[in-house]
């Protein structure tokens, strides 16, 4: 629920940047770069990595090959 519920904050910042964006806020694109790039190194590098052990222990060989 927790892992949602951080997905949807990024859906929610996004649409608020695309809101900020479609109102002429002349910082919106600015303020998109660093937004994503906190997303990645905070979500994807941090957060969804630590399921990598998991999944790796679920899978098969054949299927992690597979998706590597």
């Amino acid at each position: 629920a927790e892992h949602r519920a951080r997905h949807e904050a990024l859906k929610e910042g996004l649409a608020e940047l695309r809101a900020r964006y479609d109102e002429d806020d002349p910082m919106a694109l600015s303020d998109l770069a660093p937004f994503l790039n906190n997303w990645l190194q905070i979500h994807i590098l941090e957060q969804d990595m630590a399921y990598k052990a998991f999944f790796e222990e679920c899978l098969s060989p054949e299927e992690r090959d597979r998706i590597t």
